[in-house]
């Protein structure tokens, strides 16, 4: 737990200022035994969708430690929404939990969950997809992270409810990870991206159909290839994200150009 992450809901305020009393056991046990903290002690604090900054021990009891937050945390300091989107085939209840986790962790302005033909149709069942199970992985992500930005989640049961929900935004830069494919993020031109979302589609288990493919084609989605191995959905996710983060943020990569935005110019 790198971030004491908190929720607008959890915190009091008085004359002094905000303060929070945490009850949950696996922060607690974390902070009193692996950061060893006590009172006096400053740990990083962050509220979701708001700010990080710190806070002080003042209070540490069998159940509960209570701790002041800096006078930064009185003004909401927004965090930056991440750059690039995931559209994912619907993976198995414990890679879900993983994507979610990571996806969170690394950085992503939101995930589009869909079901597509290699989806099991019992992963539409699991208790992984219910948004309070969702909220709590991608909250773990978050304190790894060292972020509050949230992703957004959707979860499409079809392709054709995707399709409805792209077709009334923007059009983005979107690409799809697809086996085979000559082109790579390097040569896609990624690095002379200067602004606007990146949203990249990722297979389920076992890929894209072929007329799956062919459908992300007919929506703007450009292919492209990371390699010869065959990576769970999750660490085909890393390897995106990281992949794109280099080529969207390194000076020397960029050649010069600004590091890329989400907002358009």
């Amino acid at each position: 737990m790198n971030l004491l992450l908190l929720k607008p809901e959890e915190l009091h305020h008085d004359e002094e200022g905000i303060y929070v009393d945490v009850t949950d056991k696996r922060k607690v046990s974390h902070i009193k035994y692996v950061l060893k903290a006590t009172v006096g002690k400053q740990i990083r604090c962050g509220i979701v969708s708001s700010t990080i900054d710190v806070g002080t021990i003042t209070c540490l009891s069998p159940q509960a430690i209570t701790v002041r937050l800096s006078d930064k945390f009185l003004s909401d300091v927004p965090p930056e929404r991440p750059l690039i989107d995931l559209v994912v085939g619907i993976p198995r209840p414990r890679s879900l939990d993983k994507l979610l986790q990571y996806s969170a962790s690394m950085g992503v302005g939101r995930i589009l969950l869909v079901c597509s033909s290699r989806v099991e149709l019992d992963y539409l069942k699991s208790h992984q997809l219910e948004m309070q199970n969702i909220e709590e992985s991608l909250l773990l992500g978050m304190e790894q992270g060292v972020t509050t930005y949230m992703p957004e989640v959707q979860i499409h049961r079809s392709l054709g409810s995707l399709q409805r929900s792209l077709e009334k935004e923007p059009m983005a830069t979107r690409l799809i990870a697809h086996p085979g494919t000559e082109d790579t993020l390097g040569s896609l031109g990624i690095t002379s991206h200067l602004s606007g979302p990146i949203l990249v589609a990722i297979g389920p288990e076992g890929g894209w159909l072929d007329h799956e493919v062919d459908f992300y084609a007919s929506l703007g989605f450009r292919k492209f290839n990371i390699g010869e191995r065959i990576l769970r959905a999750e660490v085909a996710a890393v390897a995106i994200i990281s992949q794109l983060q280099l080529l969207l943020n390194d000076k020397v990569l960029r050649q010069g150009r600004d590091r890329a935005t989400r907002d358009q110019l």
